[in-house]
């Protein structure tokens, strides 16, 4: 006797599934996961979103190493004072940076210096890059009299003023004078 029992439903495809396994070499762990189908087309965007956001954060550790480094000298024009008080007002700054880089420098007028490159200057710019390693502007000074005098550290001094420079540009409210001094070493170093 026949069977009057309705046939048996047909049988959903059993669904693919993907196991994926990953190294992670920053933390040294291993990754696994099952993906099914359609969710790898999510998880590729979740992980887009993850890398965009690792470098987001390695650009935000580059910028505050920058700005606990360089912050102080950031706002330092090329004789070692704040810009603020680089002019011939009222207010005097002077600090213990600012009177070692006195015997370096002369002022031509109330809006223009040049480096000396007299055997005091140069004394006076090589106890500034002992006592104030991050201050660009000492190197800045060595390379350009290194320049005319012929002396072959010229090159050394510029490429350390370039590196501190790169830092100190990258910090906001920074004295024009880095901006200056970067734009004039990467024309004579070639860089950009």
């Amino acid at each position: 006797m026949p069977s009057s029992a309705p046939p048996a439903p047909a049988k959903a495809p059993a669904p693919t599934y993907k196991f994926d396994v990953r190294s992670d070499h920053q933390s040294g762990g291993v990754t696994a996961g099952i993906y099914q189908g359609a969710d790898q087309d999510k998880v590729k965007e979740l992980e887009k979103q993850q890398g965009s956001a690792q470098e987001r954060v390695k650009q935000l550790e580059k910028e505050l190493h920058a700005v606990r480094e360089f912050s102080n000298t950031a706002r330092l024009t090329y004789i070692g004072v704040p810009v603020e008080y680089s002019g011939d007002g009222p207010i005097v700054y002077t600090s213990e940076l600012s009177t070692m880089m006195k015997p370096a420098w002369e002022k031509l007028s109330p809006t223009q210096m040049k480096f000396r490159c007299d055997p005091p200057a140069i004394t006076a710019l090589h106890q500034v890059t002992e006592h104030y390693p991050k201050f660009p502007f000492a190197y800045f000074a060595l390379a350009s009299c290194g320049l005319q005098t012929g002396d072959l550290e010229w090159r050394g001094n510029a490429t350390k003023a370039a590196e501190i420079l790169r830092e100190t540009t990258t910090i906001e409210g920074h004295a024009p004078a880095h901006d200056e001094a970067l734009q004039r070493l990467n024309a004579v170093l070639g860089g950009s």
